[in-house]
């Protein structure tokens, strides 16, 4: 059986290898599953070829079958009956693995069911190995700081622990195709360890990446795009307004110029519209920050107003502003209203939602009704489990003192 999964995949979807498992690993003499240390972590399971996915001159795709040799942010290398080839990275659409490492693919599996910590273990091992190809070890390495990610999201991990070590891959991986999954990884670990205004730079230092609308190579223009979007939120998050209204207009600039060069079918318009959705509400949490709720309160009840049937992401973080901003002038029953609408369109958005939860729960706390801390204490699980690598849970984490 077959399985893949996209390195980065919550915080840099597009940029990242798609690594996929050639096959199951073997099983251990007793039937059971080979553990990854019951043998080399490097040794391959099979010697099956690696392989690329690659967008062709017409659009179409191509499958070329080998050795990877190297994945850089520029290319891709691979070896095919003896002779050498090189992709261009953004031609590159899919790499899969033929004969990965044992360790490797118990790792996928501890990644898989949750156990992310054994999974951190599994492919360190394999990072660290220099019997692995590099490509391997690389790949390894970013996967072991993802399961990091999740494992300090659960409440078992330190995030300041793992922006060092993300530093630390970022630093020996400079020219690795997981380079930009890695670095949006850092900020989120910065920003979670109550350092937003490190987070805020990273994030800049991404969307810079992006010339024009043109992203540098092996950087996805969605992401880069959306860095700016994060680093908005963490600069506000940091108390500085004044550098997140100047990145969100540099943002605000870059967004019709990106969707004005995409073909009518590009598959990206529809992400960066709800992106330039999401964007459109910057000015009114910067307001909130600078301690205007009385404008904010006005800026996203417009928004909420005025915002199309389809434009639900704009509606959803509006709401949340809405929420918000009459939170801070103590309307507490307002807010609950608002962050309650909020949910209740559907859309799926992490870094809202979990804002979304952290106002519910103060809001029971502050209308202090029957059963108001059991009902903060419900919204504040849920906030642990669903958004727990959102900035919202740590938010969270300081409400939880008052139940």
């Amino acid at each position: 059986m077959r399985t893949a999964r996209r390195l980065g995949s919550a915080l840099w979807p597009h940029a990242a290898l798609l690594f996929c498992l050639a096959a199951p690993a073997p099983a251990s003499p007793t039937g059971g599953p080979a553990l990854a240390g019951s043998a080399s972590p490097t040794a391959a399971q099979d010697q099956r070829p690696d392989t690329l996915m690659v967008r062709d001159a017409r659009g179409g795709t191509s499958m070329l079958s080998g050795r990877i040799l190297s994945a850089s942010l520029r290319e891709v290398v691979i070896e095919i009956e003896g002779k050498q080839r090189s992709v261009a990275s953004d031609r590159v659409l899919r790499l899969t693995l033929g004969g990965v490492p044992a360790g490797y693919e118990e790792g996928q599996r501890l990644l898989q069911s949750g156990d992310y910590a054994n999974a951190v273990s599994s492919f360190r091992l394999v990072a660290a190995d220099g019997g692995a190809s590099k490509v391997v070890q690389a790949a390894a390495g970013a996967l072991a700081l993802e399961a990091g990610l999740r494992l300090a999201g659960r409440g078992e991990g330190d995030f300041a622990a793992l922006a060092v070590d993300a530093a630390r891959f970022i630093s020996g991986q400079s020219d690795s195709r997981e380079l930009p999954a890695i670095r949006a990884l850092e900020a989120r670990a910065l920003w979670l360890s109550n350092q937003a205004g490190e987070a805020g730079k990273r994030y800049e230092a991404l969307f810079a990446e992006l010339q024009g609308s043109t992203p540098n190579p092996g950087y996805d223009l969605v992401e880069c795009l959306r860095a700016g979007w994060l680093g908005s939120l963490a600069k506000l998050d940091a108390g500085d307004v004044a550098g997140a209204r100047k990145l969100s207009k540099a943002l605000e600039s870059a967004l019709p110029a990106a969707l004005a060069e995409l073909a009518a079918d590009d598959p990206r318009r529809g992400r960066l519209a709800s992106l330039a959705e999401g964007a459109s509400q910057l000015e009114g949490f910067a307001l909130l920050a600078d301690k205007k709720a009385s404008q904010a309160k006005t800026f996203f009840k417009a928004a909420v107003d005025g915002a199309k049937p389809a434009e639900l992401l704009l509606r959803t973080v509006a709401l949340v502003g809405l929420g918000e901003s009459h939170a801070a002038q103590g309307e507490w029953r307002e807010a609950r209203l608002a962050f309650a609408r909020a949910f209740a369109t559907g859309v799926e958005q992490p870094e809202f939602l979990g804002r979304a939860l952290v106002g519910q729960a103060q809001c029971a706390l502050e209308l202090a009704e029957t059963n108001s801390k059991e009902q903060a204490r419900r919204w504040l699980d849920s906030l642990g489990r669903s958004y727990g690598t959102t900035p919202a849970a740590r938010r969270g984490l300081d409400l939880a003192k008052r139940l």
